[in-house]
């Protein structure tokens, strides 16, 4: 099996009624390249095809959740997917050209969130509800270690001042953790959301690139 259908099998075993009011599962995913598990948090160069080899060793990126479900699935159903190099959303033409900057190869990467399952609704901006649920909270939690555990990602990237403060590490500098057991390194950046709003007081985005070559080359 495909490290990412047994992380799909895993997320399978949270039943529907574990997830808190104003979220929902994830009961479809996008073919193409999405933040998992969405998709499969791979680069995908062709969405009809097997999934991409799983990048062991190489850089997780790491947002806070996922989408609404609305927009979500509307993507589903057009086969546009979130990442898709012709047609990206901004989350994701923001973050190739980080990639690009810092000749990061987008194979070597997986793309995950914080928190499994969709925002109910169809307003992806705002605070996620799942995270004030403690043992929701507590079971995504062990999945994602669950995840650095597969992967043993040689650096972890977190997007956004919400996953940020999920890790608890500093803003912008580079450091070393462990975590899930494996030591690894870090810097968490901007959300590429809001670029180039959100990299302005951090030195603009030629900065960020430079931070994230830091703990990729």
């Amino acid at each position: 099996m495909h490290p990412v259908e047994e992380l799909w099998a895993d997320l399978a075993s949270l039943p529907e009624t574990a997830y808190p009011a104003g979220t929902v599962p994830v009961r479809e995913h996008i073919k193409g390249t999405a933040f998992f598990a969405g998709g499969p948090g791979l680069y995908v160069e062709d969405p009809d095809g097997p999934l991409p080899p799983f990048p062991f060793g190489g850089v997780m990126f790491v947002g806070h959740n996922l989408d609404a479900e609305e927009p979500f699935y509307a993507r589903v159903t057009s086969g546009k997917a979130h990442g898709d190099r012709r047609w990206p959303m901004r989350t994701w033409a923001n973050l190739y050209k980080l990639l690009d900057g810092a000749h990061l190869d987008p194979r070597e990467c997986f793309f995950t969130n914080v928190y499994v399952g969709l925002l109910a609704g169809s307003n992806p901006v705002g605070a996620y509800p799942g995270a004030k649920d403690p043992t929701f909270t507590a079971w995504c939690a062990a999945f994602l270690d669950r995840q650095i555990a597969l992967m043993r990602p040689r650096a972890i990237v977190p997007l956004g001042g919400a996953s940020r403060l999920y890790f608890g590490w500093p803003d912008r500098e580079p450091g070393t953790a462990t975590v899930a057991e494996h030591t690894l390194r870090y810097v968490c950046l901007a959300h590429p959301s809001m670029h180039p709003a959100n990299v302005k007081a951090r030195g603009g985005v030629d900065n960020e690139i430079e931070r994230l070559r830091a703990v990729t080359v």
